[in-house]
Order: structure tokens, then sequence, then C-alpha cells
């Protein structure tokens, strides 16, 4: 049917994983989705974009409790949404 559906994991270098993020396509998660273990979102093509980018970081930082004391380095692909800086503030 021509959809998309992006995943995004994150694992660290000691080998422990993230929440799985799972992007669907279309203007919201389609019923009886499941969302246990899993962020779940939606965008119209099932594509990152700046905003879902922007709220994963955030779920990233979290998750390693990284601050300015104790920073952590995230290498991300060459994707277009990893290209604002604005998540670096």
């Amino acid at each position: 049917n021509g959809s998309h559906i992006t995943i995004v994991s994150c694992i660290t270098a000691s080998g422990k994983a993230m929440e799985t993020s799972v992007i669907f396509s279309g203007k919201s998660v389609p019923e009886g989705i499941d969302q246990h273990d899993f962020n779940i979102t939606a965008s119209e093509n099932g594509w990152m974009n700046t905003q879902i980018k922007s709220n994963w970081f955030n779920l990233f930082v979290q998750y390693v409790k990284s601050s300015k004391l104790s920073p952590h380095l995230l290498l991300p692909d060459g994707h277009s949404s990893n290209h604002d800086f604005a998540i670096v503030d």
C-alpha cells in the first residue's frame, strides 16, 4: 500500500539498548498498535523529521543521563533531520 515505517535504534557501547522508536506514515499512529516497550509516533511520510528527532533526542538525554558535567557522544547518520543544531543546546 506504499506505507513507510522507520525504526530508530540506539545501543550504547556497553551493549545497553534504548527503547526502540517506530515512526508510522500518516497523521496518527494506526489503531491497535501495542506501544508496550516502544516509542511510537507518526509523520506524514513515515520518516524522521526535525520535530520527531528533537523528541527522540530528549529521550536519549534522559536515557543516558547526560549533562554538562557528564557528557555523552551520539554518532548520528547523515540524515537531514540530524542537521538541526538547536537540539544541541
